[in-house]
């Protein structure tokens, strides 16, 4: 465990809860609706992609911190991921995705703060897309962008 790892647990125990909170004031009524702009999945269907990364990312980021990372996804195997995802979401229910986002949150906060120094400083590539990164910034990117950036879309949308 590291000062840097706790405050990175922090700033995304902030984020979630900000997610979370807007995510479970959708009205009923707007939870199907399609986000747009290039964004062809629901509301529901966004809000459940982010409460799944917070499982996924730590066993893809993971190994990267163990040093022994794996092989990185290639575009087609990520969509395939997020399409399978997406089938499972559509029949979720808004107070099933909260929950899922409260308690895989949780864990996912507990598994970035028990991170140490040299865990957060390995470099590995996740993406076959993206360059290396060290943990420290792949947890910025998908912990703590990821979220904040599907919550601007959906704001966006529910705005119209």
């Amino acid at each position: 465990m590291s000062e840097r790892a706790e405050a990175l647990a922090r700033r995304f125990a902030a984020v979630n809860a900000a997610f979370i909170d807007f995510i479970a004031a959708i009205p009923e009524v707007r939870w199907g609706q399609t986000v747009g702009d290039g964004e062809l999945r629901s509301v529901g269907m966004v809000a459940q992609h982010v409460a799944f990364s917070y499982t996924w990312l730590p066993q893809r980021y993971g190994p990267i911190a163990a040093g022994q990372p794996l092989p990185p996804l290639s575009t087609d195997e990520a969509n395939a991921v997020n399409a399978t995802v997406a089938e499972e979401a559509a029949a979720m229910t808004q107070a099933a995705v909260v929950e899922v986002l409260r308690t895989a949150g949780a864990t996912a906060t507990a598994w970035i703060g028990g991170l140490g120094d040299a865990q957060l400083d390995r470099t590995g590539v996740y993406l076959a897309a993206y360059p290396a990164h060290t943990v420290e910034d792949w947890i910025k990117g998908g912990f703590l962008g990821h979220p904040p950036a599907h919550l601007q879309a959906i704001r966006k949308v529910l705005e119209r």
